[in-house]
């Protein structure tokens, strides 16, 4: 199809698509119909002889180009997406078939043939482009991310027993989980998680019913939530994840977030919990009172000797200040007269006060814990000189305790 010269139109001036041809030498508009003067808004004779650059945005104009130097006469493409600018400078995505053609038999021109694009159309190719876009994002993280769709929402204005029980015994499935998230949970490579059962990993149990109300409570916006989920070789695995939901109307769709693995960090705590049970055992055993005095002056820690000698229970000597109890002598300050950690410090002459208003001398041994002097604790050793087995009224047994 080509513009006619003659004084019966040609299906080229009559089509409904806007048509033009562009020199591609030169790159000025040869011709153009009706249609697409009508809707660029401008008079045909103020396109044909204008240079291209001014109705086709830049990278249209690149498009051109490119198949320009790649096509043949005869050969061209279609579904290409074109923006050109209006005679007001408003812009107007089209959709376009383009080919090369030889105007007047000699002249190498672009013909191309364009439609409004539908914006129903571009609004659903922007929202594709975006998703694929997501889907690469989370597919490269080094972090394991997930989403669950409730295929059966979940009510949560229902009372917190039932909202937690539709949790997890309504239909669910994974959604958008990455790699990440398989090689967590040791599914094998030729497997893909998002195929997997929800429940095979998320159990329902005692620290996962906590993790429901906690995510309940907090609107399903919450970060840093502890679960105990567990891996496809039946390991046990210590979470912790950021979460995010989509609530409408109280029912609760889809949640989604990050994992964060915590079993070593678990099981860290649980050494250090059973080196700390070993400890105060220890500390009960000792014979000799132990106070540990903290950065503002007053009693952090006790042994049970506290009481059997000085007659004081724990929970009455935490908090307190440590001249309550002990009487350092007038020139002397515990917090910076001593050496640092590991410093064998010179024994020291105390008083100590006893519950029952008594004062008896004692000899102090004094170490340090903390290098720097204003996170500095001192542990106070008492040797009473010349007590008996208790100074104050025996009151029961309270053993070690630390303040807070």
């Amino acid at each position: 199809m080509a513009p006619t010269t003659g004084a019966e139109a040609s299906p080229w001036d009559t089509a409904p698509v806007m048509l033009d041809l562009i020199a591609i030498e030169g790159e000025r508009i040869l011709a153009c119909n009706a249609t697409q003067a009508a809707a660029i808004g401008c008079a045909p004779d103020q396109l044909v002889g204008a240079p291209a650059e001014r109705f086709y945005l830049h990278d249209s104009l690149e498009c051109l180009r490119s198949l320009a130097e790649r096509l043949d006469p005869g050969q061209g493409e279609a579904n290409l997406r074109l923006q050109l600018r209006r005679g007001d400078g408003q812009l107007l995505p089209v959709t376009a078939q383009v080919d090369i053609v030889l105007w007047n038999g000699k002249t190498r021109a672009l013909r191309t043939a364009k439609a409004p694009l539908d914006p129903a159309l571009d609004a659903a190719e922007q929202v594709e482009r975006e998703n694929e876009i997501l889907r690469g994002i989370v597919s490269a993280s080094k972090d394991a991310l997930w989403c669950i769709e409730f295929a059966e929402p979940v009510d949560l204005t229902a009372p917190a027993p039932e909202a937690i029980r539709q949790f997890f015994e309504n239909v669910c499935y994974w959604r958008l989980c990455n790699r990440a998230m398989a090689r967590f949970y040791k599914l094998p490579e030729d497997m893909d998680f998002n195929d997997t059962q929800v429940r095979a990993t998320f159990p329902r149990n005692a620290e996962n019913e906590a993790f429901a109300r906690l995510l309940i409570e907090h609107g399903f916006n919450i970060d840093g939530a502890p679960a105990l989920d567990r891996r496809l070789d039946g390991v046990a695995a210590h979470v912790e994840n950021d979460v995010r939901g989509h609530i409408a109307d109280g029912m609760l769709h889809r949640m989604w977030g990050a994992t964060r693995d915590l079993s070593e960090q678990k099981r860290t705590e649980l050494a250090l919990a059973s080196r700390l049970d070993a400890t105060v055992e220890v500390l009960s055993a000792v014979p000799d009172p132990i106070l540990v005095i903290g950065r503002e002056g007053l009693l952090e820690a006790a042994n049970p000797a506290v009481e059997w000698r000085f007659g004081w229970t724990v929970d009455e000597v935490l908090g307190r200040p440590a001249g309550d109890l002990v009487r350092f002598p007038a020139d002397f300050d515990p917090a910076n007269d001593i050496g640092g950690p590991g410093v064998e410090n010179p024994a020291l002459e105390v008083t100590v006060r006893t519950a029952d208003g008594q004062e008896h001398p004692c000899r102090a041994h004094l170490s340090a814990l903390g290098e720097a002097t204003q996170d500095r604790r001192v542990v106070l050793t008492l040797r009473p000189e010349a007590m008996g087995s208790k100074a104050g009224p025996q009151r029961g047994h309270s053993g070690n305790r630390t303040a807070g």
